[in-house]
């Protein structure tokens, strides 16, 4: 877990998500203990991205926010430092969304993301996720968030 730790104090995920900043060692074991809990109660469904040669982890994706009437979810990931610019976010989001949208009976996923964060805005287009035009404001971690929605349907 010190690994998951020190990955998730990265500048760029403390920025960009709403992950607890700084993120301590109680984060990561509670974030984990509590998995089997959030998939059994539908409230989410988080996985490691790791290095296809060794294994090591290098992101996150998940799926929160279901809103089953609606037939949505809300997808998240984030990757650490070494991984961006390689193609691990684009793929991970592509494949896991369409995992998502064939096995779950959802027909909508939604990529919220910060205005400010064009390396997010690139992973959702490559991934066939389309902007919106819908806007969502919110307050976290201390500030107003911004956030353009992206979206891809089933």
């Amino acid at each position: 877990m010190p690994e998951l730790v020190e990955i998730c104090n990265d500048p760029r995920i403390a920025q960009f998500t709403f992950i607890p900043a700084p993120y301590e060692i109680r984060h990561a074991q509670d974030f984990v203990a509590t998995q089997e809990e959030r998939r059994r109660s539908l409230e989410a469904l988080d996985l490691a991205i790791r290095d296809a040669g060794d294994g090591t982890l290098i992101g996150s994706i998940g799926l929160r926010a279901f809103d089953w009437e609606r037939g949505s979810s809300e997808i998240g990931y984030w990757v650490t430092p070494g991984a961006r610019g390689r193609g691990v976010a684009p793929r991970a989001v592509e494949l896991f969304g369409g995992w998502a949208l064939e096995a779950l009976p959802v027909s909508r996923l939604e990529l919220p993301l910060d205005e400010a964060n064009d390396s997010s805005r690139r992973v959702a287009e490559k991934a066939g996720y389309a902007l919106t035009g819908k806007h969502r404001r919110l307050l976290a971690k201390g500030r107003e968030w911004r956030m353009d929605v992206y979206a891809r349907e089933a």
